[in-house]
């Protein structure tokens, strides 16, 4: 079976895999807390690119660098965690491979402008900021007030 296939049907997991204690909340937010510092960590090396100029005073700013390492760290954490308690290996091996090459990444010199000058960017931060607030928004709400399915 594929990489992709496993990794569905592990994040489409039935209830009693999920349950607490298993491992399995573990390895899904340290999936998707490496995938943020992946991501956080394209745009820190790549600005005039992947961010935005309107959230330039975000990735600017002093506390933006132990944010993205603060994040690395909880999903590091978080996978170690998925590794020891769940049996199925996948996302906490996952989150600490992606946590790894993030961190691996960031420390790099820095790269040169791929831009040229012109304005052209693609906005990476703002749609990282766009799932984690929508997340945050939504889990909450679709687990309060779930679709019946007849």
């Amino acid at each position: 079976m594929s990489l992709r296939k496993n990794l569905r049907s592990e994040l489409e997991a039935p209830a009693e895999r999920r349950s607490f204690g298993s491992g399995w909340t573990a390895g899904v937010l340290g999936f998707a807390l490496a995938l943020v510092a992946l991501f956080l960590v394209l745009v820190f090396r790549q600005p005039t690119l992947l961010s935005t100029p309107e959230l330039a005073i975000l990735r600017n700013s002093d506390w933006f660098r132990p944010v993205i390492m603060a994040v690395m760290v909880a999903a590091f954490s978080l996978g170690c965690l998925s590794l020891a308690l769940c049996p199925q290996k996948l996302l906490g091996l996952l989150a600490v491979v992606i946590t790894l090459v993030a961190s691996l990444w960031a420390t790099l010199p820095s790269a040169p402008d791929l831009t040229g000058g012109r304005h052209i960017y693609f906005g990476l931060d703002f749609f990282i900021l766009n799932v984690v607030f929508g997340g945050i928004l939504f889990i909450p709400l679709e687990r309060l007030f779930p679709k019946r399915v007849k």
